[in-house]
């Protein structure tokens, strides 16, 4: 019997190992699945710099590569008029949710601040200021 006790425990090391692998890669699954944030930006045709606000907002998905999704639409929309007024920001503005679809900033206005929706981003994604 004693000699088999050696191998015993290799057999349980083994599966213990193997259990923490598991582990291990089921962890990493999870985080790579999660959604990123979704970042809308509603803008009124006309605004004066609307092509560099346009561009500012999608330049957050190479700044936040695969945990940002931006998009772009047109205020003036059925749909994008509807959102507006659930958001309560006016006629024009950005929204960011998590991926939940829960709120975590929103900026009325036109004109935007990009300093703030980073810093929102930031803080929803647990990163430090740069």
């Amino acid at each position: 019997m004693a000699p088999n006790r050696p191998l015993l425990h290799r057999a349980a090391g083994f599966r213990l190992l193997s259990l923490g692998m598991l582990g291990l890669c089921l962890l990493a699954l999870a985080a790579c699945g999660k959604k990123p944030l979704q970042v809308v930006y509603y803008y009124k045709a006309g605004t004066p710099d609307l092509a560099r606000m346009i561009a500012d907002v999608a330049a957050l998905e190479k700044e936040f590569p695969g945990r940002v999704a931006t998009r772009s639409i047109d205020a003036s929309t059925a749909d994008a008029q509807r959102d507006l007024t659930k958001l309560e920001i006016g006629t024009s503005g950005i929204a960011v949710r998590n991926s939940n679809s829960v709120m975590i900033f929103k900026q009325g206005g036109s004109a935007l601040d990009m300093a703030r929706v980073k810093e929102a981003i930031r803080g929803a994604l647990g990163i430090k200021e740069p």
